[in-house]
């Protein structure tokens, strides 16, 4: 037990005896019967609602478990929350801040509507208030995404974002026990708070807690009943029963997101090993009925995705490294032509992104990939004759998957303004599969050899609407840092072009990182001009934006949420005045105030370090 309160957070809010002292350490005897998680928080206070009082006392704070589909394709699925009933209390607080319930109830609308399309794994919610109380930090970073973009509520997204770092801390010094907290990270992950630095981005770290967490819990391999109190694997359980289908949701949506994060860094999913993907069809089997043909077809190419990334690193012999290639080509033909009938741009864009990755590892000899020898030479004519079909089938799937995004957006503008999702409510790497297209694009250009003046016009027309996608929002960070290195690899290209000589692209230098070889060395060879450029002056434009004035200046980068924060708490020394014709005193600095600025420096000079590692748009 922690604290000094005597009877458990729920027991105090509905002023009932609590037997929680005599039961130690198991939980009271009502949160057992209301099915509720016994917890002591120091900082409680109760909310003073008889109706919430009402519902806690009859035991209506749970939630169910999702029927709906996982793609947005299935209709009819029940609502994110399934009543209004218990919207009628205060203000929800975290930290320092408030929020009302009305304006709660407008973010989980307006998550419902833009956002929970890309988040199947989310369970309906009957109460708030109960997932206020019992799962804060999902409550909030629901609030937190929906409020990003908010047409009205957008100044709260500031407004949250201490706050909320400090519930997320919690995970670090805590393990995870309920699936709602793995929801918060896989949110967090398709949603990221935007960075000064894309390096900075903890998305692939809080895939692992995710998945690290799932395994624990046992959701890879779940139990249809929960476990009997004298199991001895109990205290690696959550710390309540949760149903087979949410549990399968949730590995489904570590798998799925993991996958996409890891392809664009360049490693191995974590969800790829085949114990792993066993898991992975038989959860997809358990959901047959809660899952529409699109969400098979999106599961079938992230299973190809991560078993061609699998293979082909293992394989170091040059003609059995391209037969896999073109198997794994046709598997991926074979998956759209299964699911013809019910193919839509969004799995398409999939599709594409996953061939771009494989038709790059054929532009790496495999002995360079493993880091051995006794690969073919990259000058054989054998090799050159590979290299470009492979550069023009990449080409193709690029131009496929920039026109697929095309006319999602002519779909969202041209639709139902009730029904349609603008492209900047869509998951983070649905726009890190674009710019991948765009760097393919800027390769195929650098290689003077690979495409003729018709390609090249089509790769450039291409490469300006990608831009124009990303400058759809121009107060986002990762938009804006988007769009321009899309920018400069145009003006690039033209540079190689009409430059004499080899083009400085025509080897792909960096090889560890799988079917994101090619994206990292782009960006190992453009940075030294292309950061210069994007980041030049920036310190005089974190002087001169404001949180007052967030409007951004033509050329600038948008302030993210801490690099508004470190402007406004940059330590002030008092220095005393000197009379310059005494010898100079020392000046004491207390302890605080020295520690305070080389915190400020450290952090300084860390997002100012520009690794091997940096991405450009994550």
């Amino acid at each position: 037990m922690v604290g000094k309160a005597k009877s458990c957070t729920g027991c105090r809010q509905a002023k009932g005896a609590c037997d929680a002292p005599k039961r130690a350490p198991k939980p009271c005897s009502r949160c057992v019967e209301k099915k509720l998680e016994c917890r002591f928080d120091k900082n409680f206070k109760r909310i003073y609602t008889r109706q919430i009082t009402r519902e806690i006392t009859n035991g209506l704070h749970n939630v169910r478990p999702a029927s709906s589909s996982t793609t947005p394709e299935k209709t009819g699925a029940p609502g994110l929350l399934l009543s209004d009933d218990s919207f009628n209390g205060p203000e929800f607080a975290v930290g320092n801040s408030s929020v009302s319930s009305d304006t709660v109830v407008e973010l989980f609308r307006h998550f419902e509507r833009h956002y929970r399309v890309h988040a199947p794994f989310l369970q309906p919610i009957h109460s708030l208030t109960h997932l206020y109380l019992n799962f804060p930090l999902l409550f909030w970073t629901i609030c937190l995404v929906a409020s990003q973009h908010h047409p009205t509520h957008g100044s709260l997204y500031e407004q949250l974002y201490l706050p909320h770092r400090e519930l997320l801390a919690t995970i670090s010094t805590t393990a995870i026990r309920t699936a709602e907290e793995v929801h918060a990270l896989l949110l967090l992950c398709s949603w990221p708070i935007p960075r000064r630095r894309g390096s900075l981005d903890p998305g692939w770290d809080y895939v692992g807690i995710a998945v690290n967490a799932c395994m624990r819990m046992g959701f890879h391999k779940p139990l249809s009943e929960p476990p009997g109190s004298l199991d001895t694997a109990n205290s690696l359980r959550p710390s309540h029963h949760v149903e087979l289908e949410i549990q399968n949701l949730t590995w489904l949506g570590c798998f799925s997101i993991g996958t996409e994060i890891a392809t664009f860094v360049g490693l191995l999913p974590p969800i790829s090993s085949y114990y792993q993907l066993k898991s992975v069809r038989k959860a997809t089997a358990q959901l047959n009925g809660a899952l529409s043909p699109a969400g098979h077809a999106s599961l079938a190419v992230y299973e190809a995705l991560c078993q061609f990334s699998a293979a082909l690193e293992d394989t170091e012999n040059h003609a059995e490294h391209l037969a896999l290639i073109q198997t794994f080509d046709g598997n991926l033909d074979g998956i759209k032509a299964m699911y013809s009938t019910s193919w839509g741009p969004s799995v398409d864009c999939q599709l594409q992104y996953a061939k771009m990755n494989l038709y790059t590892f054929a532009l790496i000899p495999p002995a360079a990939q493993s880091g051995g020898g006794g690969g073919v030479h990259v000058t054989s004519p054998s090799s050159i004759a590979n290299r470009r079909i492979m550069y023009a089938k990449g080409m193709e799937a690029a131009l496929a998957l920039i026109q697929r995004v095309k006319e999602i957006r002519a779909a969202s503008e041209a639709g139902d303004q009730e029904t349609a999702i603008p492209l900047l409510f869509y998951p983070k790497y649905f726009f890190e599969n674009l710019f991948f297209a765009a760097v393919f694009l800027f390769r195929v250009l650098a290689n003077k050899s690979v495409a003729g003046p018709t390609h090249r016009s089509m790769a450039l027309r291409a490469m300006a609407d990608a831009h124009d996608i990303f400058q759809l929002l121009p107060n986002s960070r990762d938009f804006a840092r988007a769009a321009k290195w899309v920018s400069a690899m145009m003006e690039r290209a033209h540079a190689i072009e009409s430059a004499p000589g080899p083009s400085p692209f025509a080897e792909i230098t960096v090889t560890n990182r799988l079917g994101a070889s090619l994206l990292w060395d782009t960006v190992a060879q453009l940075r030294p001009e292309i950061v210069d450029e994007i980041y030049r002056d920036e310190d005089y434009q974190i002087g001169q934006q404001s949180l007052e004035s967030p409007e951004v200046q033509c050329g600038q980068l948008p302030l993210a949420p801490d690099m508004k924060i470190e402007r406004f708490r940059t330590p002030r020394l008092n220095v005393p005045c000197l009379d310059v014709s005494r010898p100079a005193p020392l000046i004491m600095v207390t302890q605080t105030q020295e520690a305070d600025t080389q915190m400020f420096w450290d952090t300084y000079m860390q997002d100012f370090t520009f690794d091997s590692e940096m991405k450009p748009f994550m």
